[in-house]
């Protein structure tokens, strides 16, 4: 059997957004609206897992506005995210570490938490941090890989009482 040559998605860039959303109504509510505060509300976005193309470059846009103006609305986009989302009364944090593979590819992993209302939201980006830290460390691990650099970014927020919420925060891959 002959292999016939395919189409490959291999990204080329990629650029981590965040964002908090507050909502009276619903919990899908409260994600769009953490998607608008990303600036990735009117996208199509489809959940992929955890690996870096080997020498993507990171993009970096100077406003939400910019953002929006690289894709077209409805455009379909490729995304590792996090997202936690609250009924209230609730501390969340929603985050990303990632880094870019040194002569490999590399790699993403997502984590989240809920704590208390009355958490201080630093201690709950302490143990998240600690969190992303572990895992990703294993990660790369079971991969065999180096990576150049560790980043991370992570979008914490206190719900309300009888408020819905969402944090998410997201690596888009395109």
């Amino acid at each position: 059997m002959a292999i016939q040559e395919r189409i490959r998605l291999l990204p080329r860039y990629y650029l981590v957004v965040s964002g908090i959303g507050l909502s009276r109504a619903s919990p899908i509510n409260a994600f769009d609206k953490a998607l608008r505060d990303a600036g990735i509300h009117d996208l199509n976005l489809v959940e992929v897992s955890s690996i870096l193309p080997r020498d993507v470059e990171e993009l970096k846009f100077r406003s939400r506005e910019e953002l929006q103006a690289y894709f077209k609305p409805g455009e379909i986009i490729h995304v590792v995210m996090a997202k936690r989302l609250s009924s209230g009364g609730e501390c969340i944090a929603a985050g990303l570490m990632w880094g870019e593979g040194l002569n490999s590819h590399g790699y993403v992993i997502e984590q989240t938490l809920t704590a208390p209302e009355n958490e201080d939201l630093e201690t709950l980006k302490k143990k998240l941090l600690e969190k992303l830290k572990t895992c990703f460390r294993e990660g790369i691990e079971i991969r065999g890989i180096t990576i150049k650099e560790e980043r991370h970014r992570i979008a914490a927020a206190k719900i309300p009482e009888k408020t819905y919420g969402c944090a998410i925060t997201a690596l888009i891959l395109c």
